[in-house]
């Protein structure tokens, strides 16, 4: 029996030792893989280091060229600018010399006119300048006299003014004196009387000329009957007291009297 159990141990044991080598194979292959990708892993990362060092540069490269191109296109643009601008400058010279050429003509043509009128005012050229004086000094005397004159006519424009302003002021004088006249010889209407309360309501005629400082006297026909106090003046009638002291005796103011300006107006 026990030879039959160390069998079954023994078998049991090279069982065990059979996987377990078997393990250690799989592990050591697992391992030789693992330490072979590692070592590919290291040779991929040394190429990209590679390719990313070679790209910095090209990078680093292309950053100088264009640099390099930038300045020159600065240089070209500076270079092209100062161009234009002897361009512009080389213009403006030339419009300038026109100008001076017009310039030139010009005076030329002055000249020749100055010649002529020298001729014309039998002046020599060289005498020319004292005969513009005395033209200037003989310009100032008339424009002196003409000065003078203006402030004559200005005097005199200033009195004709002063004058018309008498001629209207006489006009209006008499004007309003007219109307004075005429108020004189024109009457109004007593249209009622209220003896109770002592006042008369008149009607006044257009030219009658009557104020609140009028005197009025009644009349009837080419009688005198009294006189009257203006109280009112309205709107196309006139309040007046009746002066009782003034009333002739006898009579007594009625409607239908007419009504006169007491003193004659004549200014």
């Amino acid at each position: 029996m026990k030879v039959i159990v160390y069998i079954v141990a023994l078998l049991t044991l090279v069982a065990a030792g059979f996987f377990v080598q078997q393990n250690i194979e799989l592990h050591q292959k697992q391992l030789d893989l693992t330490t072979q990708i590692e070592k590919d892993n290291a040779n991929i990362k040394a190429e990209i280091k590679g390719i990313v060092d070679d790209l910095r540069d090209a990078i680093a490269l292309k950053a100088k060229r264009t640099t390099e191109k930038n300045d020159r296109d600065g240089d070209l643009e500076v270079k092209d600018q100062n161009r234009k601008g002897l361009v512009n400058q080389s213009a403006g010279f030339d419009t300038k010399l026109s100008s001076l050429r017009d310039e030139q003509a010009e005076i030329e043509a002055v000249q020749k006119r100055i010649q002529e009128l020298a001729e014309k005012a039998n002046v020599p050229i060289d005498q020319i300048g004292e005969f513009i004086e005395g033209l200037e000094e003989e310009k100032k005397q008339l424009n002196k006299q003409h000065g003078d004159l203006l402030g004559e006519v200005e005097r005199y424009t200033g009195d004709v003014a002063l004058n018309n302003g008498k001629i209207d002021d006489f006009n209006s004088a008499q004007t309003k004196r007219r109307k004075n006249l005429k108020a004189n010889g024109v009457s109004s209407l007593i249209t009622s009387v209220d003896n109770d309360w002592g006042f008369v309501v008149v009607k006044p005629h257009a030219d009658a000329g009557i104020d609140v400082n009028s005197k009025l006297i009644v009349v009837r026909g080419d009688k005198h009957v009294g006189r009257l106090n203006i109280n009112a003046i309205e709107d196309g009638r006139i309040l007046a007291n009746i002066d009782y002291s003034s009333l002739v005796a006898g009579m007594r103011i009625r409607a239908g009297d007419r009504v006169i300006l007491s003193k004659v107006r004549t200014n």
